[in-house]
């Protein structure tokens, strides 16, 4: 595993924040993972997304080929700027445009020379959106042949006021570099055309003859939009700054101008370098959508890099984890593990996505609060434009519910069909007891004078007695007694079973008795009730040979709404208890259980115990009477820490207590 991951240190995303109108839960992870792929690796400009403390969360393909440095030695804007722009005084001018834009509803965009990794000199512009999450979306592009060929606009422009004799050669001088420039350019005096290259006439549609020595812009700027450019043009704006566009066949799109002031022949005139934006636009407004999609979402989204490390996660993460976004950025996903899959489950994981494969599984993992939760989730791999894989996506549903409800299904069946199975082995063996012992007793009578034959008669009918005890608890559990209910107070319904339990229990054993101050009144069948509390001490005793410590302590349950509605989790709403719990609680300081064991001990006939003679029904009637109370029982066990049955009964909520209870 670290090897795989040491081969995908320094990669970083090669995209935003994905994006998909998610409206199935069916349908989201493989649209998801589809929608954020296309991003990623298509994004016509260098895209990054930070946060408002300038931490770089995402940045894309793009955006390393303009600075030549892989995006994972960016983590911040401060450390990205110390980077790019090694001169001091240039870096706090970026640092300050920066911290301006963040205070801003409308970004200005700015231009700023940097330095790559190759020490090469480029021009760059930058674009700031604020996006949903307080996400700030930065979008760069590489200018330096703009900015070559408007600084050789302006030179050339600057030498016609030099002399007349060189206005032919500067204008084709001009014409020449301007040529090759990828952006319309045009030289113009109060928004009279004099000159423009060649991209400047395709990109509107225009001849040259068609437009020069005119007011271009009642011809190329769309109406709505000529008011704001003659407002720029009489203020002396240089931009940059965006408009419409409007070309001759009268379709519309947005520009992006950006503007240098020159003398010629002793008046200014203004060289214009134009953009069209709308692939830019369109990737922005994708982002966007993908952005308001994805925290909208009803599933917790996991990014991470090749190596595991989470970049993003959505608001719906913090909502089922109790992690805030600020403490898993930059963190494994193992700060979710409960410990409950092996390391086989994740090498299996892990080599399935690393080969370019959709996992799909579930997860048990822990929340913040250290509560266990079931995780459905598919994770799916993400490539960039080589084909390798940069990233991992997680869509992930909590089925803690479900899954609760399904083991409460499968439980329930089993103990049907144990029941039936028990009634009619309980009814066999009454039938066969009933002759055994007849004819004991009979030869009995018979053999009185005989004392050898007595024993062993003796026996015979000590050990029918033993099944025929046992045979009444099968029938019990199949056919269980109905609670005769009533209202009464739970410390006081167990005062027999502390009486008896210390006349009882062995000396190596102590036992302490907790009651409340505060009455908790229930409404129980105190008998049933007795008979579930002397099974849990007598499986406590059994589980400590070699002595220790009982408690049985009886109080309010303290539970917080969540809890309670977790505990009920398996019951329909008309069934739920609304109000509050009792708690009954029997502690060992025994051997302890496993989970595995854990998971069977109400089962009937299980048992850990060695050379036991009767197993018996114990803990499979108490869970039956407590279930038949409305009640719910968990137990806390761990091997030789002892362990706790926890059984929580609904409080009455009105009612008088019993007489003498």
């Amino acid at each position: 595993m670290a090897q795989k991951r040491k081969r995908a240190a320094g990669k970083k995303p090669a995209g935003g924040i994905p994006a998909a109108s998610v409206r199935q839960l069916s349908a989201l992870s493989d649209e998801q993972a589809a929608l954020l792929s296309d991003i990623i690796l298509h994004s016509p400009v260098g895209t990054a997304v930070c946060d408002k403390n300038g931490r770089i969360l995402f940045a894309n393909k793009a955006m390393s080929d303009i600075f030549k440095y892989p995006v994972d030695e960016f983590r911040s804007v401060a450390d990205w700027a110390a980077t790019i722009f090694p001169d001091p005084a240039l870096r706090k001018k970026v640092l300050a445009a920066w911290a301006r834009n963040l205070k801003l509803s409308n970004p200005r965009d700015y231009e700023f020379p940097i330095t790559r990794k190759d020490n090469k000199q480029r021009w760059a512009s930058f674009h700031m959106v604020h996006a949903p999450g307080n996400r700030i979306i930065v979008t760069c592009r590489d200018i330096t042949k703009r900015k070559q060929a408007e600084e050789a606009a302006t030179a050339a422009a600057n030498e016609l006021k030099a002399s007349h004799r060189y206005l032919k050669e500067s204008e084709r001088r001009f014409r020449q570099l301007a040529s090759a420039a990828f952006e319309a350019i045009a030289i113009h005096d109060n928004g009279v055309l004099l000159m423009a290259n060649d991209q400047f006439f395709k990109m509107f549609g225009y001849k040259p003859e068609e437009l020069l020595d005119t007011n271009v812009i009642a011809r190329i700027v769309a109406p709505e939009a000529r008011a704001h450019m003659k407002k720029q043009i009489a203020a002396g704006r240089l931009g940059p700054y965006e408009s419409i566009g409007v070309r001759k066949d009268g379709t519309e799109f947005p520009m992006e101008i950006r503007v240098r002031v020159m003398k010629q022949h002793g008046r200014k005139v203004r060289v214009g370098a134009i953009v069209d934006i709308t692939d830019r636009k369109k990737a922005q407004e994708e982002v966007s959508r993908l952005a308001a999609a994805v925290n909208s979402a009803a599933e917790s989204i996991v990014i991470t890099d090749v190596g595991g490390t989470i970049l993003y996660v959505n608001p719906h993460f913090e909502k089922m984890t109790g992690y805030k976004r600020r403490e898993v950025l930059g963190k494994s996903p193992r700060i979710l593990s409960s410990g409950k899959q092996d390391k086989k489950f994740y090498n299996v994981m892990w080599t399935r996505i690393l080969a370019g494969k959709v996992w799909r599984g579930n997860f048990t993992n822990r929340k913040k609060d250290g509560t266990l939760f079931e995780e459905q989730a598919v994770i799916s791999p993400v490539r960039d434009s080589n084909g390798e894989i940069v990233n991992f996506v997680a869509v992930k549903r909590d089925i803690t519910h479900e899954h609760l409800l399904e083991h409460q299904i499968r439980r329930s069946q089993k103990m049907a069909a144990i029941g039936q199975l028990a009634h009619k082995v309980a009814h066999d063996f009454t039938n066969v007891l009933v002759t055994i012992q007849g004819n004991a007793e009979l030869i009995k009578m018979d053999t009185l004078q005989i004392p050898k034959v007595g024993q062993y008669l003796a026996d015979i009918l000590s050990a029918t007695n033993r099944i025929s005890s046992l045979t009444a608890e099968l029938l019990a559990f199949a056919h269980p007694a109905r609670p005769i209910l009533r209202v009464v107070r739970l410390d006081k319904v167990l005062l027999g079973v502390e009486e008896i339990l210390r006349r009882t229990i062995p000396k190596n054993i102590s036992f302490t008795f907790k009651t409340p101050k505060q009455k908790c009144c229930v409404n129980l069948d105190p008998a049933q009730m007795e008979q579930a509390v002397m099974h849990l001490a007598i499986n406590a005793l059994e589980a400590m040979p070699d002595g220790g410590q009982l408690t049985i302590e009886t109080g309010p349950a303290q539970l917080s709404p969540a809890e309670s509605a977790r505990l009920q989790a398996g019951l329909s709403k008309k069934d739920r208890h609304a109000g509050a719990f009792a708690l009954l609680r029997v502690t060992d300081t025994g051997r302890g259980m496993t989970h595995e064991t854990e998971s069977h001990i109400f089962e009937p006939f299980y048992s850990t115990k060695q050379n036991r003679q009767n197993p018996g029904l114990g803990l499979t009637t108490v869970y039956s009477i407590i279930e038949a109370h409305n009640g719910h029982i968990a137990v806390d066990s761990e091997p030789g820490r002892g362990s706790s049955f926890n059984i929580y009964l609904p409080m009455a909520e009105s009612g008088e207590v019993a007489s003498g209870q």
